[in-house]
């Protein structure tokens, strides 16, 4: 478990931390452990903060072993009884979902979800075409080839939209996608 301080500034000390009652109820939480355990770790965190080198790489970002597995379900129903507004956000395609959840202006926490996804590729004549579809419906497409070569925006709406057809996708889709060249990437 790593905390990241958001108010520390410099060199990190225990009291950057949070309080010592409300880590010990999230490890709990979190690892489905009795307090007198969370508090040991909790210790062990503070233990870290006060004797480290704060110039060593991650000084700044206490973390502890912990050797329970998370309690993913608790942690979750948690964050979604105490909040009062959940920001969610995907990027389409891409199997990444992130639910970010607040009480009034309070962040309580985040939980990001990496979600099925399936890749159709199709290679013709040195250029690959590929769209990528997520659990959630999201779709984003690419295509590539060497350095050397260019692509005509024509041709690669013609491969998407025939790609699109075999995939039962109205090839009309291939219409509305925007293209963003970066080097031998669209």
């Amino acid at each position: 478990m790593t905390l990241f301080p958001d108010d520390a500034d410099g060199d990190l000390t225990v009291d950057d931390l949070p309080p010592e009652e409300w880590l010990v109820d999230r490890l709990a939480l979190l690892f489905e452990m009795d307090e007198a355990t969370g508090a040991a770790y909790v210790e062990e965190i503070e233990t870290a903060v006060s004797t480290g080198d704060p110039t060593e790489p991650g000084a700044s970002t206490p973390s502890v072993e912990v050797d329970e597995p998370v309690a993913f379900r608790a942690a979750y129903d948690d964050l979604t009884a105490r909040a009062t507004t959940v920001n969610a956000t995907s990027t389409p395609g891409s199997g990444w979902h992130e639910r970010v959840y607040h009480a009034g202006d309070e962040r309580l926490g985040s939980a990001e979800f990496v979600l099925s996804r399936a890749t159709v590729t199709r290679e013709v004549d040195g250029y690959t075409y590929r769209v990528h579809v997520d659990y959630h419906g999201g779709v984003a497409v690419d295509a590539q080839t060497r350095a050397t070569r260019t692509f005509e925006e024509d041709a690669v709406r013609a491969a998407f939209r025939e790609m699109f057809v075999e995939m039962g996708v109205p090839p009309e889709t291939a219409d509305h996608l925007q293209f963003l060249y970066r080097g031998s990437v669209w």
